[in-house]
């Protein structure tokens, strides 16, 4: 006699196997500088990111809000820190002294009541000339309703006033300077 065999199945389900996920590229460079403000004040997320995408940005996006603000465009996240704290003299010295095209810089910036730190993070596939445009325009936006006194740029020894920002955004302009 043939005697039916058992076959063991599984329960069917209705869920389809995925892949993992591809991991999140790593953040491999980075561009700090700082606004310095006539007065204390206090960024606020949103009004950030409403200022980025009326600037062009509209791939923006809103991450972290608080104590650091956080945007996303792509592979580049640029961070805002608020301080109600004036910057050390020794922070700002050796860019005073480099600003000769700004012969009033130290009596406009002696008075400044706090300071915001931008610091813009790209991974290898985003070029340094686009990293910095990024980060330049986060100033921009930053400018829109801010109020500003200069931009310091540490790494660069360089201090900027804010009305020169926008130049750095013309074509040809020298960002590796900034």
């Amino acid at each position: 006699t043939h005697e039916p065999r058992q076959i063991e199945t599984q329960p069917a389900t209705s869920e389809v196997p995925t892949a993992a996920p591809a991991p999140e590229p790593k953040p491999t460079q980075a561009v700090t500088s700082i606004v310095l403000l006539r007065t204390r004040w206090q960024a606020t997320g949103d009004v950030f990111l409403a200022s980025l995408r009326r600037s062009g940005r509209r791939d923006a996006r809103l991450v972290a809000s608080g104590e650091v603000i956080r945007v996303e465009i792509g592979h580049v996240a640029i961070e805002m820190r608020s301080s109600s704290t004036p910057l050390q003299p020794e922070q700002i010295d050796y860019a005073l002294s480099q600003a000769f095209d700004w012969p009033d810089a130290a009596a406009r910036i002696k008075t400044h009541a706090g300071h915001i730190t931008i610091t813009t993070h790209a991974t290898d596939d985003v070029t340094r000339h686009e990293t910095i445009r990024h980060h330049v325009q986060a100033q921009l936006a930053l400018a829109e309703f801010a109020p500003i006194t200069a931009v310091l740029w540490p790494d660069a020894g360089r201090l900027i006033q804010p009305g020169e920002v926008q130049g750095l955004l013309l074509p040809g302009a020298d960002l590796t300077s900034a």
